[in-house]
């Protein structure tokens, strides 16, 4: 079970939970428990973020809001932010 998910731009996405959602920009999908009882893909719906812009950046946020400490020896450098290439 896909609990969180943060995607890059790829096109349109459809549910019948909501309206079209345009995933033309960086979101994040989030489980839902009305996406379970609807019987859809627990992460089915989307919101759009300004919280990254790139695959390490991401990884950075995904990282930070699941609370996932020590990982500085299994990503070398992702800690740092790098104000040229995110």
């Amino acid at each position: 079970m896909i609990l969180l998910r943060c995607n890059g731009p790829h096109g349109e996405f459809l549910n019948s939970l909501a309206e079209p959602h345009p995933h033309f920009g960086y979101h994040i999908h989030k489980a839902t428990a009305e996406s379970i009882q609807a019987e859809l893909k627990p992460e089915a719906g989307a919101e759009l973020t300004d919280e990254f812009a790139s695959y390490p950046q991401a990884l950075r946020h995904f990282l930070k809001i699941t609370n996932i400490a020590w990982t500085d020896s299994d990503f070398p450098g992702l800690s740092q932010r790098n104000m040229f290439n995110g």
